[in-house]
């Protein structure tokens, strides 16, 4: 039965990691054709089914969290004047604020 669960998780695994490579196919594809709308489905799938990935390799949502915030700082460190990782890192640090205090994501 131990044998079973172990294959079905590792089924689920390697589904995970080739729907994020699809993911990214699909990201490079649509980025090639003028519009929006796809991309930001490309990349809200890119990022769901990188949580999913995480959680089913036994990562907290939570420590995801912190681990992006740190790579973010970094970051800024290295270059402070970009304003698109300052504003991602405001982002993040207001959902990481939000969701310890048990509000809404």
């Amino acid at each position: 039965m131990a044998d079973v669960d172990i294959t079905y998780q590792i089924k689920l695994i390697e589904s995970l990691k080739c729907a994020l490579l699809n993911d990214i196919s699909s990201l490079f594809e649509n980025m090639r054709v003028p519009g929006r709308e796809n991309q930001n489905e490309n990349l809200a799938s890119l990022v769901t089914d990188a949580y999913l990935l995480a959680g089913r390799l036994g990562l907290g949502y939570e420590s995801l969290d912190e681990q992006i915030i740190k790579r973010l700082k970094q970051k800024w460190a290295s270059d402070a004047h970009n304003t698109d990782i300052n504003a991602l890192l405001m982002h993040w640090a207001a959902r990481a604020d939000v969701n310890k205090k048990g509000g809404p994501s």
